[in-house]
């Protein structure tokens, strides 16, 4: 346990890639590999409702343009617009890097990994956009049970650490809809975290 265990859980709006909004609006123009139509938000949006709630946290409808209603189209737009909608993969990492810190969201964004900066990011009053993947070959010998996070990769929010219980709190914007996880298994699918800050 840390010297100084942080016990803080903030509390975000969750946008979740399925709402009934915008589920079935195309994200990008991508056609997907099972031939059974192109990608939409409610398939492959984790990567913009992430960042739309990061946003949001600190935002809120501070944001011409960024409502509640569509929040999550237009981030995924800005991505569509940049090139940071790869086809086949999701929302490139460099959007986590990129569009909080637009002139229009004013945020910062830093890469993180590691518990200690996840609780520092948290203990500032940041959230944390993470990239889980389950299914990182050579990761696990334990690949008869279901991965908890996803079956590949996906981003979330840790918008909670209880260092003394040993729990990460999450907002979740996939179907699982995960609320926490223990730090172990959590820094353990942690591929790559980007603390978002005022």
């Amino acid at each position: 346990m840390p010297d100084d265990p942080l016990v803080k859980t903030l509390d975000v709006f969750r946008f979740k890639q399925r709402d009934n909004r915008w589920k079935d609006e195309l994200y990008g123009n991508c056609v997907r590999g099972d031939s059974q139509g192109y990608h939409t938000y409610g398939i492959s949006g984790c990567g913009p409702a992430a960042l739309a709630t990061a946003i949001y946290f600190h935002r809120e409808d501070n944001v011409q343009g960024l409502h509640r209603r569509d929040a999550v189209v237009t981030v995924g737009n800005i991505a569509v617009r940049s090139g940071y909608r790869v086809c086949g993969q999701g929302t490139a990492h460099v959007a986590m890097d990129n569009i909080p810190e637009l002139p229009r969201f004013g945020l910062t964004s830093t890469r993180i990994l590691g518990q200690n900066n996840i609780s520092n990011c948290i203990r500032n009053n940041g959230i944390v956009i993470a990239l889980m993947d389950d299914s990182i070959t050579g990761v696990t010998g334990d690949r008869r049970v279901r991965p908890m996070f996803t079956t590949s990769g996906h981003y979330i929010i840790v918008n909670g650490i209880d260092e003394k219980e040993n729990r990460i709190y999450i907002t979740d914007p996939g179907i699982r809809n995960i609320k926490s996880s223990s730090i172990p298994h959590f820094l353990r699918y942690n591929e790559q975290s980007w603390c978002i800050t005022k």
